[in-house]
């Protein structure tokens, strides 16, 4: 999902928006080809949670900030959850959905600030 976000938002000439999420992306092929724990997990992690941050703040800046922070907050949350039911309680396929529900979440986000045309100016 984060590659079709990322060519929309080249797209859409959103150059710094489509960089970091074809950096998720990269960094995401990079660990799952050989899903073990290593340094091309950290720099997965590392690269995503950097990302967010720079989303977060360059919302602030968009028409659209609140219905994108509204998509980070559940985003976050479901994996949130995710995490607690596969560490808690074994529930691997129920983890799993809404680990894919941070992902769903999250690239409607994107999209929100990709379809920002109006950036505010003060």
């Amino acid at each position: 999902m984060t590659l079709l976000t990322s060519i929309e938002a080249l797209k859409k000439e959103k150059y710094d928006l489509a960089a970091a999420l074809g950096t998720v992306f990269l960094t995401s092929i990079n660990y799952w080809r050989n899903p073990i724990v290593c340094w091309r997990e950290q720099l997965d992690v590392s690269c995503v949670r950097l990302v967010l941050f720079c989303q977060i703040y360059s919302a602030f800046f968009s028409k659209n900030k609140k219905q994108f922070l509204l998509c980070a907050f559940f985003g976050v949350s479901s994996f949130g959850i995710s995490k607690y039911l596969y560490h808690s309680t074994n529930d691997k396929w129920q983890a799993a959905y809404f680990h894919a529900g941070l992902h769903l979440i999250g690239n409607i986000g994107n999209m929100y600030l990709i379809y920002d045309n109006d950036n505010y100016d003060d």
